[in-house]
């Protein structure tokens, strides 16, 4: 096995098993990366992982299905339009949201977590102020 230890920028390959989802990405880092969590970058310069608000990847990289994105704002993650992990960032169902003020979670337009947000049922409301809980309107 030849020693490319002279080389300047010495490529280490890693697997990862992407948030929320089952899916694994090829990662390449070069030695510039630091691997810690607050702030801390895989693959490009100024792309982090791991830690609140963090993105992976690099402008316009790819992954999983066809023109779908991860890693920078507004990218996609996944399939059918879905993305994750930036403000106003979808995961999961068609046009469900997570993790952003007045995002939403699961299916059939329920929301969970934000002021007014619905869960569970058409009309049901949690934790707000004069808000629904159950199935009942």
């Amino acid at each position: 096995m030849e020693d490319k230890s002279d080389e300047t920028s010495p490529i280490l390959e890693t697997e990862q098993l992407l948030p929320f989802t089952n899916m694994r990405y090829h990662v390449i880092l070069d030695n510039s990366d630091k691997i810690c969590c607050d702030g801390y970058k895989i693959g490009c310069d100024g792309d982090k992982i791991d830690c609140d608000g963090d993105k992976i990847g690099c402008d316009d990289d790819k992954i999983g299905c066809d023109g779908d994105k991860i890693g920078c704002d507004g990218d996609k993650i996944g399939c059918d339009g879905d993305k994750i992990g930036c403000d106003g960032d979808k995961i999961g169902c068609d046009g469900d949201k997570i993790g952003c003020d007045g995002d939403k979670i699961g299916c059939d337009g329920d929301k969970i977590g934000c002021d007014c947000d619905k869960i569970g049922c058409d009309g049901d409301k949690i934790g707000c102020d004069g808000d629904k809980i159950g199935c009942d309107s």
